[in-house]
C-alpha cells in the first residue's frame, strides 16, 4: 500500500510556483522539518468501491474521464472527457451516472463539424440542479482550436444550447476552468487565447445559464504583452470571480498572476502578481487550484516558484478578496530541492484553514505525494505528509477536496504500484486524510489489468460518505473512461 509519513514543522512555516501547462486532448516566514515514522497501527483502512463505470470508445484506444460533478440532491454523478473515434480524433464525451448503483442514466457526445478532435475541459451542475455545463476544446483547420460551452439537461443529457469561442489572433484558444455563480444565473469559465499580437492572453467569459448568451467577455494581456496562461477560475460567495495563471513579467520570468472580475459586467477590479525570489519562471497549476474562503474575504492560489538554490518549488499564495493585496506567501520545498508540483488546494470548512497536495521530487528521482495544511491567518505550516507508493517511484496529488464537516480531506492522484516504475505501472489512488493531523487514514488503489491508471479529478457526495474519482483507465487493454465511486465516511 505504500509508506506515510508526517512531516511536522519544527519552528513555523514557509512560503514556494513554475509555469507548466496541460492541454486534456488537458512575508516569508522560515520552516524546519522534523521527519517522523508513521505511528504504531496506522494502517489506513481500505476504502471499499461502491461501482465501477467505464466507456470504451469506438476506437478502443485511449479514453479518459478527466473531470466529474455531483449534483446538489447526491442522486446523480456526471463525468466529463473524452474517447478516440477510429479516424485518431477526439469526442467530447458527457455521462450521467446514478450516484447509488453506477447505472449510467445518459450519455452526450459532441464531433465537431470538422470532425476532428474536440476534447473535454471541465464540468460543473448549476445549483438548482437542472443544468449541467461542460467546456471543451473543438479543433477547426481554419482557425485551430476553440473555446466550446455546451449547457445539458441535466435530467435527459438533451442540449440546450452551444457557444464557441474564437479569439481575436484566431489561434490556439484553450477554456481550462468553469464554475457557476451562487444564484446559478451565469457561468463563468477562463482559458487561454491567442490575441492579435499571436501571445496567449486570459481570456475570462460570461455566459447566461437559461439562455447560452454571452454576458461578458474580459481579456488580460499583462504589460510584458507576452504569454499569459490561467490554469484555473473560482468565483467567491459574494460572487466575484477571480482567475490565475502563468504570465510573464518585464524583467521577472513568468510570474503569478491573479485577477478579479466583477460579475455583472466583467470589469477588472485588481491583478495581484507574484515574483519568486529567484525572479525565474514562476507561474502555473491548472484546473482547480484557486478557491476563496466561505465568508469570500479571502482568495487562495497554489502554484510554482523558483526559489534561490531550491528548484522549483510550491507556493501557496493569500490575498485579500478586496483589494487584492498579498496577506501572505508560504513555499514548500521538498527533501532534496528538486523539481516540486503543486496540484490542488482545498479550504476548510470551519476553520477556513488551507489544504493542499501535489508531488515532490525525492532522492530517487522520482516523486512523492506531499499533503500540506496551513493556517487561514498567516499561512503557517500546521503538517505535512509525504506519501511514498510501493514501487517508490513516481507518485502525485492531482485532486484534494474537504469533507462538509472539515474534519478529512479526500485525494485522487496517481501512484506506480509494480515495481517498475514506468506508465504501465500508474495506478489511480484515492486517499483520506484526517485534516487535524494529516494522518492518512483510508486508501483505495485501482489496477484492474496492471496497465497505466490515473486518478485524475475527485468530487465528494453532498454528504461527504462517498468519493467519485474520474480516471482514465485499463480494465483490459487499452485505456477507458472510469468512474469510480468510494465509501470514504
Amino acid at each position: 500500500m505504500g509508506a506515510s509519513r508526517l512531516l511536522v514543522p519544527a519552528a513555523t512555516s514557509r512560503h514556494h510556483a513554475q509555469s507548466w501547462r496541460k492541454f486534456a486532448v488537458c512575508a516569508v516566514a522560515t520552516t524546519a522539518l522534523l521527519l517522523m515514522a508513521p505511528a504504531a497501527g496506522a494502517t489506513p483502512a481500505a476504502l471499499p468501491l461502491v461501482w465501477g463505470a467505464r466507456i470504451d470508445g469506438p476506437a478502443h484506444a485511449a479514453d479518459a474521464a478527466y473531470f466529474d460533478a455531483a449534483s446538489p440532491d447526491g442522486s446523480t454523478v456526471y463525468a466529463n472527457g473524452q474517447v478516440t473515434t477510429p479516424s485518431d480524433g477526439l469526442d467530447m464525451v458527457t455521462a450521467a451516472y446514478d450516484a447509488v448503483t453506477g447505472h449510467r442514466k445518459w450519455l452526450a457526445t459532441y464531433d465537431g463539424a470538422a470532425h476532428m478532435d474536440d476534447a473535454g475541459q471541465g464540468i460543473t451542475v448549476s445549483p438548482d440542479g437542472a443544468t449541467v455545463l461542460v467546456i471543451g476544446a473543438t479543433y477547426d483547420p481554419s482557425v485551430d482550436y476553440d473555446y466550446l460551452t455546451i449547457a445539458y439537461d441535466a435530467a435527459t443529457g438533451a442540449q440546450k444550447w452551444i457557444q464557441r469561442y474564437d479569439g481575436p489572433g484566431h489561434g490556439y484558444d484553450v477554456p481550462i476552468s468553469v464554475r457557476t455563480s451562487p444564484s446559478g444565473s451565469r457561468v463563468f469559465l477562463t482559458g487561454s487565447s491567442v490575441g492579435t499580437a499571436q501571445n496567449d492572453d486570459f481570456a475570462t467569459i460570461a455566459y447566461d445559464v437559461a439562455t447560452g448568451n454571452q454576458a461578458w467577455l474580459a481579456r488580460y494581456d499583462a504589460p510584458a504583452h507576452g504569454e499569459d496562461d490561467p490554469g484555473a477560475l473560482t468565483v467567491g460567495s459574494n460572487g466575484e470571480v477571480y482567475s490565475m495563471g502563468g504570465s510573464d513579467g518585464v524583467g521577472t520570468g513568468t510570474d503569478v498572476a491573479t485577477v478579479a472580475y466583477n460579475p455583472v459586467n466583467g470589469h477588472r477590479l485588481w491583478v495581484a502578481r507574484y515574483d519568486g525570489p529567484a525572479h525565474g519562471n514562476d507561474g502555473n497549476c491548472i484546473f482547480t487550484c484557486i478557491e476563496t474562503s466561505a465568508a469570500g474575504d479571502r482568495v487562495f492560489v497554489l502554484a510554482n516558484e523558483i526559489g534561490v538554490g531550491t528548484s522549483q518549488d510550491i507556493v501557496t499564495l493569500a490575498y485579500d478578496a478586496a483589494t487584492g493585496n498579498q496577506l501572505w506567501a508560504s513555499p514548500y520545498d521538498g527533501p532534496v530541492s528538486g523539481s516540486d508540483f503543486p496540484g490542488d488546494l482545498a479550504v476548510l470548512p470551519g476553520s477556513g484553514d488551507v489544504v493542499i497536495t501535489g508531488a515532490v521530487q525525492t532522492n530517487t528521482h522520482f516523486t512523492d505525494i506531499i499533503t500540506i495544511r496551513y493556517a487561514a491567518s498567516d499561512g503557517a505550516l500546521q503538517w505535512a505528509t509525504d506519501f511514498d507508493g510501493p514501487s517508490h517511484g513516481e507518485d502525485y496529488g492531482n485532486t484534494i477536496v474537504a469533507n462538509p464537516s472539515g474534519s478529512e480531506v479526500v485525494l485522487a492522484g496517481v501512484s506506480n504500484g509494480d515495481g517498475m516504475n514506468d506508465a504501465a505501472g500508474r495506478d489511480a489512488i484515492t486517499q483520506v486524510y484526517d485534516a487535524a493531523t494529516g494522518a492518512l487514514t483510508g486508501s483505495a488503489r485501482f489496477d484492474p489489468a496492471h496497465g497505466q491508471d490515473e486518478g485524475l479529478f475527485l468530487v465528494l457526495s453532498p454528504d461527504g460518505t462517498k468519493a467519485y474519482t474520474a480516471a482514465d483507465a485499463t480494465p483490459t487493454t487499452n485505456q477507458d473512461f472510469v468512474v469510480l465511486a468510494y465509501r470514504v465516511a
